[in-house]
């Protein structure tokens, strides 16, 4: 689970002792404003309750709602920004050229627990506030102090971590060609995506045969891709897709079927490309480990292809290509 870390040296803890030392603002009983963005009922009354009590009754109150005999100035303005499975915190204080702001990672903390630890890092974000409007010879270049950060904790037993590296290894079948042949595919790849996005990439080598009317031609091939992908998660599933170009080199030889003079057994070899569309589904086991189930679909532009002796095509590498994998990875 995602906790916050111990404040650095040069901010007090948030707590009754310490808020009680610290010279308050002209007003205490100036509102903050605290607006939520995308979270749903009831986490934004939850948090303003919370935050209030963490910072010793202080008014935490909607954009619409109004305290009153509230003074209107110096007001401190906070907003939780949810978005899926992360929320992103900013206060905003008039003291401040730059808003203070803290990203925290919820996927990991039970829905019960999230609304009191958006609170405890929003209360946090403006204690910081507080204690440097409280400090009046501060230069304003010393301003930019170190803000809580949400880091996780050393893994725990039983604790799934989520990290911006997947790597893998996976098989599975391939289906390509024409005339098309399935073919036994074997996969290794990593996937980066610090946030919402990132980047896949994917070495596959494919081994397969086909029985034509006059020869028997099989393939080797070995391809590298890279996709850009989307990234989100469902519950503790975590789905991405995305378009991409793999690009290869393929191995074909014939064998003829029966004597004759006209044919021969021939290998050849080309670079063949294919846009696609990649999609995956990372399911977590234990601790880093994650099952990993893949498709991918193509079609090739840069053909390979394969003739007879009188120039009549055989096999051609070409055309629709899709794979279907499933394998194990870890990330961190």
């Amino acid at each position: 689970m995602w906790r916050l870390a111990a404040l650095p040296t040069t901010l007090l803890p948030l707590s009754a002792d310490a808020l009680a030392q610290t010279p308050a603002p002209a007003n205490t009983a100036v509102p903050i404003t605290l607006t939520s963005t995308d979270c749903a009922p009831p986490m934004p009354q939850r948090i303003r309750e919370l935050v209030s009590i963490e910072l010793l009754g202080r008014p935490v109150v909607a954009p619409d709602d109004s305290v009153p005999d509230a003074p209107k100035t110096n007001a401190t303005r906070a907003v939780v920004d949810c978005h899926h499975e992360r929320v992103r915190l900013r206060v905003e204080d008039p003291t401040r050229r730059q808003p203070l702001e803290l990203s925290l990672d919820l996927a990991d903390t039970p829905a019960s627990a999230r609304a009191r630890l958006t609170a405890l890092a929003l209360s946090e974000l403006i204690a910081t506030a507080r204690l440097e409007r409280a400090t009046p010879h501060t230069p304003a270049g010393v301003s930019k102090r170190p803000v809580p950060s949400a880091q996780p904790e050393p893994d725990e037993p039983g604790t799934e971590p989520r990290g911006a590296f997947v790597a893998w290894v996976a098989g599975g079948l391939g289906l390509a060609g024409q005339p098309q042949l399935v073919a036994p595919t074997a996969q290794a790849g990593v996937r980066w995506a610090p946030g919402h996005y990132g980047l896949v990439a994917v070495l596959e080598g494919q081994l397969g045969q086909r029985t034509l009317a006059v020869a028997d031609v099989s393939l080797h091939s070995l391809g590298l891709s890279v996709s850009a992908v989307a990234v989100t998660s469902l519950a503790a599933l975590e789905l991405s897709a995305g378009p991409g170009m793999r690009a290869g080199w393929t191995s074909l030889r014939g064998r003829p079927t029966m004597a004759s003079d006209r044919l021969a057994g021939q290998r050849l070899g080309g670079l063949w490309l294919a846009p696609i569309i990649h999609g995956a589904l990372h399911v977590p086991l234990v601790l880093r480990f994650v099952l990993r189930v893949s498709l991918e679909a193509g079609w090739t532009v840069k053909a390979v292809v394969g003739r007879d002796a009188d120039g009549q095509r055989l096999f051609a590498l070409a055309g629709l290509r899709a794979t279907a994998t499933a394998g194990l990875g870890a990330r961190w």
